[in-house]
């Protein structure tokens, strides 16, 4: 596990987890009949399975295009968060996407129990910065699985 240290889940049993993952079709909006055919306990059996088919130990590229029209993405439900700024340490979170700019903060202050020091996660597209009254999933798509930045 210690490999997975950069990842969103940093452990195999939220790999494994169908709770951590959510189906979109080729345009990025989650198709239903996927989940009516495939079922979502099933994942963690159908992952495990190719897995050892293939006898996968790293992760490899899909073989269809982004841009393919057959494409279906297994993404996160969760996205990775790295906060930097001089003087802390570098600060790690594995949040769900729906995570407010209020509730960051919540987070950060409690954990560095300093009420008042976290303002400003600056972090996002110029047009749509991750802010007060804000989530990551309304900042960031869901091919984001990872957000790094300074914060003040």
């Amino acid at each position: 596990e210690a490999d997975l240290k950069w990842f969103v889940y940093q452990d195999y049993d939220s790999f494994l987890d169908p709770d951590m993952w959510q189906f979109y079709g080729p345009d990025l909006t989650q198709p239903l009949e996927l989940y009516d055919e495939t079922k979502l306990f099933r994942v963690k059996r159908l992952i495990a399975a190719f897995k050892k088919q293939l006898n996968l130990t790293k992760s490899h590229d899909g073989l269809a295009k982004a841009t393919s029209l057959d494409a279906i993405y297994l993404l996160p439900t969760h996205i990775r968060v790295m906060l930097w700024r001089d003087g802390y340490d570098l600060l790690m979170y594995t949040l769900p996407r729906e995570t407010t700019f209020e509730a960051l903060k919540d987070l950060v202050e409690g954990d560095l129990q300093e009420p008042g020091v976290f303002a400003k996660f600056d972090c996002g597209p110029p047009e749509n910065k991750f802010a007060p009254g804000k989530s990551f999933a309304t900042v960031f798509p869901p091919t984001t699985v990872g957000v790094s930045h300074t914060w003040a």
